[in-house]
């Protein structure tokens, strides 16, 4: 007896800045992306997160993380490590290749192709996640210099709004 697979389904990508407690963040998020080995789809998130400091010009503190509201069960814990290792070792690669991310939206870009995203929806604004079409601009990752524009900008923002100032003396 053969177990017949889903096809996989296309995995799409929110980018938006989230400002908590004087922290703020700017969050790459994938729905749908931890698949487990019969291809069921848990409920779980991968995001791509940087910081965003009044002590820092730059964002800092790049990373992937797992995120679960609900409580994650063991085996979507082991799909989606596997999937975060996945990403991380091609985005090894690219390092290699490139030599490492010079700012979040390279990170990010990087990120998103490794995880196989297709099409990624980034706010406009830092009023959080983007509620409908009007809030955010919808980019393919098959176009690099679009996926580096939208959210470089989105950075940019926020480094202006929440990060250090560094005006000319």
């Amino acid at each position: 007896m053969t177990r017949r697979r889903h096809p996989k389904p296309e995995i799409h990508a929110i980018v938006f800045a989230q400002h908590e407690h004087c922290v703020t963040e700017l969050i790459v998020e994938l729905s749908h992306a931890v698949i487990g080995a019969t291809g069921y789809v848990h409920a779980g998130n991968i995001e791509f997160r940087a910081n965003v400091s009044d002590h820092s010009a730059e964002s800092f503190g790049r990373r992937v993380a797992f995120s679960n509201v609900c409580g994650a069960e063991l085996d979507e814990m082991r799909a989606a490590v596997r999937k975060i290792e996945r990403i991380r070792s091609r985005m090894m690669k690219d390092d290699k290749a490139l030599g490492e991310a010079p700012n979040f939206a390279e990170f990010a870009r990087r990120a998103l192709v490794a995880a196989g995203v297709t099409m990624v929806h980034v706010a406009r604004d830092l009023a959080g996640r983007p509620r409908n079409a009007a809030h955010h601009i919808v980019v393919s990752t098959a176009n690099g210099g679009d996926v580096l524009d939208a959210i470089g900008r989105l950075e940019k923002i926020a480094l202006t709004m929440f990060g250090k100032r560094v005006e000319a003396a």
